[in-house]
């Protein structure tokens, strides 16, 4: 027999809340350091509760990995969609600059 499918909403008790939090904060930081040792990574993780507690956990006790996150240094990520965004309104401006036209305006969807 399977389990029952929770349905993704707010918990409204706060005390069932604060046992789901808990059990399923539990349960990240289990898995963040499964992810660790199994696949030989650097993993961080950091929650805050609904009260604003901070919960963290990193698989490396460096501090400067810790600063390393901060920075974002060495980071290798795929764009965000805000960067995906901007690239052909830079390309364009650049391209109205190039030809003697200053003004350039974002779309009214892009804030």
């Amino acid at each position: 027999m399977g389990r029952k499918k929770v349905v993704m909403k707010r918990i409204e008790d706060r005390n069932s809340r604060h046992v789901a939090f808990s059990k399923r904060r539990n349960g990240l930081m289990k898995k963040a350091l499964e992810l660790s040792v199994l696949c030989d990574v650097e993993v961080a993780v950091i929650v805050f509760s609904g009260n604003g507690r901070l919960y963290e956990f990193s698989s490396s006790k460096s501090m400067d990995d810790m600063e390393r996150i901060h920075r974002g240094v060495d980071r290798k990520v795929s764009p965000t969609t805000r960067e995906l965004l901007e690239a052909p309104l830079v390309a364009s401006k650049e391209g109205l600059v190039q030809h003697g036209t200053n003004e350039i305006s974002k779309p009214g969807w892009f804030s």
